[in-house]
């Protein structure tokens, strides 16, 4: 079977570049493991993040009637969700005691909040009524670029089959089976990995006036394990993501999460909670793609990045390299168009210093003790300050908030600033302290 263009992948970026692709007039295939239209299983907080330059985007959220247009300004391109997507305003810190750095945005949603399932539904439901061939349940083992097209291999229920394209995009996410296969991974440093566990609960008896996206650091909420978050889930007032990331080995999420939902200071949170849907996902820290093009091969998303491109980062990359096909195949050079986006749109690509910046959020223990972060969020206590949303960034925002003290200790000052500016090298040495205390479970 011949096509214009193959694409392996039907997450947020492989879906995207599959309908754009069509819609431009190329003979397209997606090819994706899972079945199309079952429960997704990955943990995902599922925000949509607006704030202006993220990702050298400015996304645009326009409601019409029920449903939603999210416009990529700058890259040209728009998705239709037919939902509206819920605002979230506010984010809150937690230090080990429970005292609080609150921040609240008056003019803009800090994010948008959107059901997964139904975007990803949606995504490929209409590439498939586009004219796009879906091979579902059908996994990628292996990709051979032979000068002109690009013949990749499947496993199916029935066995194995070949399918040729003249470009492939690929957006199998951060382990890649097709990256590792051509080599594309050669030049990247493996980091390690982070396992992670997502519960979704239902009757959360949040004590907030506004539904937020809450973060808990210190020893107490995990033992050092891992970062604990708590984020608005898409399906009523009540309903919550609560989930740890970071943590190995693996088998202590689920003891970390139980012992989270008994501290004292969170049993009213959570006495009249149910869980509804328990997921998980393993994030692969592996160094981004210095060039995501090899031959007629594109990497898109995760597959080529660091850690997360997020959501918009992956849809970014599979309308691109769409485009770059479409170009390719009409004699024009798409590939070095795709390679200049990717530079430029991610700052990890820009500034390596981006990646440890990104990471930190987990290693605020052993560097911080409990004592130090309850006396670091307690200047803060009780005040709301206006803010935007950058994961990339987060850490930096909230040790910019508590550095604005004027009666903030000098020795932690000092301390706060170098935390700031810690590096990949600096990471390594503090994964290896973390690790200790599982030697001692």
């Amino acid at each position: 079977m011949k096509y214009d263009v193959v694409i392996v992948g039907a997450g947020p970026g492989g879906s995207v570049a599959a309908l754009s692709a069509q819609k431009m007039g190329l003979k397209t295939a997606l090819v994706e493991r899972r079945k199309i239209g079952s429960v997704l299983m990955r943990a995902n907080t599922c925000m949509m993040v607006d704030t202006e330059g993220f990702n050298g985007e400015h996304l645009k959220i326009v409601e019409e009637n029920r449903s939603t247009k999210i416009v990529f300004q700058k890259n040209g391109f728009e998705i239709e969700y037919p939902d509206k997507l819920e605002k979230i305003y506010d984010s809150i810190s937690f230090s080990p005691s429970g005292k609080k750095v609150y921040v609240h945005n008056t003019k803009i949603p800090l994010y948008h909040l959107f059901d997964n399932q139904l975007m990803l539904d949606t995504l490929t439901s209409k590439a498939e009524e586009t004219g796009v061939k879906i091979f579902d349940e059908t996994l990628a083992i292996g990709a051979e670029d032979a000068g002109n097209y690009v013949k990749i291999t499947l496993k199916t229920r029935s066995g194995q089959e070949y399918i040729e394209g003249k470009i492939a995009i690929v957006g199998e996410g951060l382990k890649s089976i097709i990256a590792q296969k051509t080599g594309a991974n050669k030049q990247r440093q493996v980091m390690g990995r982070g396992p992670s566990l997502q519960y979704t609960l239902d009757n959360v008896n949040f004590p907030f006036p506004n539904r937020a996206f809450c973060t808990f650091y210190g020893s107490t909420y995990s033992r050092g394990g891992g970062v604990l978050y708590m984020a608005p889930c898409k399906g009523g007032e009540k309903k919550f993501y609560v989930g740890i990331s970071g943590v190995n080995p693996a088998k202590f999420c689920r003891v970390f999460l139980e012992e989270f939902f008994e501290k004292e200071m969170l049993k009213d949170w959570f006495k009249d909670a149910e869980i509804v849907a328990r997921n998980g996902a393993v994030v692969h820290l592996i160094s981004p793609m210095a060039d995501p093009v090899q031959g007629n091969i594109i990497f898109i998303g995760d597959s080529a990045g660091f850690a997360e491109t997020m959501y918009q980062g992956a849809m970014m990359c599979g309308f691109r390299a769409a485009k770059a096909a479409k170009m390719e195949l009409e004699g024009k050079n798409g590939k070095d168009d795709y390679r200049e986006f990717w530079r430029n749109s991610f700052n990890w690509n820009k500034n390596p210093q981006a990646m440890a910046d990104y990471l930190k959020i987990g290693f605020f223990y052993p560097f911080f003790n409990n004592e130090e972060l309850d006396y670091l969020f307690g200047l803060v206590d009780g005040k709301t300050f206006e803010g935007v949303h950058d994961p990339y960034q987060q850490v930096n925002k909230l040790f910019d908030i508590l550095l604005q003290s004027k009666d903030i200790d000098a020795a932690i000052a000092e301390k706060a600033k170098k935390f700031q500016k810690i590096t990949m090298q600096d990471i390594a040495q503090l994964i290896i302290q973390k690790r200790q205390f599982a030697k001692k479970e």
